[in-house]
């Protein structure tokens, strides 16, 4: 794959990722009983991009809807892993997936519809 193929992806995935982290911040916020420490953003920005940036590159000749739905699932389920082995409660880490899942989907299907219709060979 081109250097300029994997950039473009890369900037994709970390244009998804920091649309979904900004509304999981506004999620949080919500109540006392959804905060978490502040390096939670941060490694969510780290690790999410990282994972999304694979998983797009492994659905690239995908559907839009199928893209979104992929690394939705894949970066939802991944993150919320990571977090019940850090010890967070089983009620929190579940009501997150479903948050997690929503607004990944809302923010992959923006971020991909546009970039997609742009420059529809971008990752091909």
């Amino acid at each position: 794959m081109k250097t300029r193929r994997l950039i473009t992806a890369f900037l994709i995935s970390f244009c998804i990722i920091l649309i979904f982290t900004l509304f999981d911040y506004l999620v949080h916020s919500l109540s006392p009983d959804y905060d978490v420490p502040s390096y939670y953003f941060r490694n969510k920005a780290i690790f999410g991009t990282l994972l999304c940036f694979v998983t797009l590159l492994i659905v690239r000749r995908r559907s839009t809807l199928v893209k979104t739905a992929v690394i939705a699932t894949t970066v939802s389920i991944l993150l919320q892993t990571r977090y019940a082995i850090e010890g967070y409660p089983t009620w929190f880490v579940l009501g997150f997936l479903v948050v997690h899942f929503v607004t990944l989907s809302g923010a992959s299907l923006a971020v991909l519809t546009i970039t997609d219709r742009i420059t529809p060979d971008s990752l091909r």
